[in-house]
């Protein structure tokens, strides 16, 4: 997987706050992480590019990096970081009380606690979220050893 910042980091948390997705934004989001292109175009369509943009960062998109800065979103980079293994990213999500984010990247890297965490806290549609990141993360760890997949950008 990519290493999107230098070694600054880069986030620059910008008085904007998480947003508060609806349960419906949620399952959409995890859909579109599934590879739904209607519920992706959707999404889209209806002001939730950032979802998107991080599907597109977590599989390697500077150009959705960029747009996710640029937009005040620097939580979804730092959270595609912490999955690809920069704990710093992960204690940025820690300093900015983005609990819920961490958890779900927790999930996609397998920590049994955060699962049990978002269960405990009801969130199940965030739990789905996760567990759809989880599917996507091992995909591309698998397809990253597979001689036939073109792994570089």
């Amino acid at each position: 997987m990519n290493t999107h910042l230098s070694s600054s980091l880069g986030y620059h948390y910008c008085n904007h706050e998480m947003r508060s997705y609806p349960e419906k934004i949620l399952l959409a989001w995890s859909e579109a992480i599934k590879g739904n292109e209607q519920i992706t175009n959707w999404l889209l369509s209806n002001g939730f590019r950032e979802l998107v943009m991080f599907i597109d960062s977590l599989k390697g998109s500077r150009v959705a990096d960029k747009w996710l800065f640029d937009n005040h979103f620097p939580m979804f980079v730092a959270m595609v970081d912490y999955i690809n293994g920069r704990k710093e990213a992960g204690d940025w999500l820690d300093k900015h009380r983005l609990v819920e984010m961490k958890m779900i990247a927790d999930v996609a890297l397998e920590v049994k606690e955060a699962e049990q965490w978002l269960m405990q806290k009801g969130l199940k549609e965030m739990l789905i979220v996760a567990l759809r990141l989880k599917h996507l993360v091992h995909e591309m760890d698998t397809d990253l050893g597979d001689v036939h997949k073109y792994p570089f950008r």
